[in-house]
């Protein structure tokens, strides 16, 4: 039941009520003269009016939040770009959204991140850790079901910093992410068509995941004193129109003009060097 259907109910029922008090009141003060009945009656007159006045106040605020909530899902409807922001926590919630959305895939997982080495990546209880691992296990689980496609399903460009364009880079420091890696280059040496892992210099200093063409996951990050990635939640996009996902999609498809593969040699060369 909406709030104004009981403002309707509570309204007349309470006034109906205090009106009988009121006739009682009256009634008593007309045959006996008592000024304790008078002073009632002053009191169920004041309740009375201040009661009705502040439901009446409360409805039309009520009312005021209805047009503004009405207004703000138009103008979503008719942006098509709904924002969600989830964070982490201690339990890593942000990576449970992102893992269902990664599971749900049908077409697409498209990532683009740039990337450093850090002594530490996740900091914090066992559960943000354990929350980290599953988002990735999901993504290898994604890879191997849709290790046969035709069309590319899994992309990932990994944006290193200038200074490593020549140089191996230290995966290994990240041993979640490294395994990641592992993983996906070996399902791209089999199945090219359908899993690619590459790396370009970096261009721009932003994390996004595009799921489907229509999903957005972007995380907030920051970093302490080039030691250690703070990760705090995410963004989670989605783009009914589109028009945030061609953006990104665009800056995608530079990266990959730019970019190379990371193979299955390279990663066991790191590995080697440890």
């Amino acid at each position: 039941m909406s709030k104004r259907k009981i403002y309707t109910l509570v309204v007349p029922t309470i006034t109906f009520f205090l009106g009988i008090i009121f006739q009682l009141l009256l009634q008593q003060w007309i045959t006996f003269k008592d000024v304790i009945s008078f002073a009632m009656i002053l009191i169920v007159v004041s309740l009375a009016f201040i009661f009705t006045a502040a439901l009446t106040i409360l409805e039309s605020i009520e009312k005021r939040f209805n047009t503004v909530d009405v207004k703000l899902d138009d103008m979503a409807a008719r942006t098509g770009l709904r924002v969600e922001y989830i964070e982490d926590g201690s339990d890593g919630a942000s990576y449970h959204r992102s893992a269902e959305l990664i599971e749900d895939a049908k077409v697409s997982i498209i990532y683009v991140s740039p990337w450093e080495p850090f002594k530490e990546y996740i900091s914090g209880p066992s559960n943000l850790r354990n929350a980290r691992q599953a988002y990735y296990d999901a993504i290898k689980r994604q890879v191997d079901r849709h290790k046969t496609d035709e069309k590319p399903f899994h992309c990932r460009i990994v944006q290193v910093p200038k200074e490593y364009e020549d140089k191996p880079l230290p995966f290994t420091v990240d041993v979640v992410f490294f395994e990641y890696l592992n993983f996906v280059a070996e399902a791209q040496e089999t199945h090219p068509r359908s899993c690619q892992l590459r790396k370009a210099t970096a261009l721009i200093n932003a994390h996004f995941t595009l799921i489907d063409s229509r999903y957005i996951i972007m995380p907030i990050l920051t970093h302490y004193k080039n030691e250690r990635q703070i990760r705090h939640g995410s963004l989670f996009f989605d783009d009914g129109q589109g028009d945030l996902v061609k953006s990104l999609n665009s800056i995608y498809l530079i990266l990959n003009t730019q970019s190379q593969p990371i193979t299955t040699n390279e990663l066991k060369a790191l590995k080697a060097m440890e």
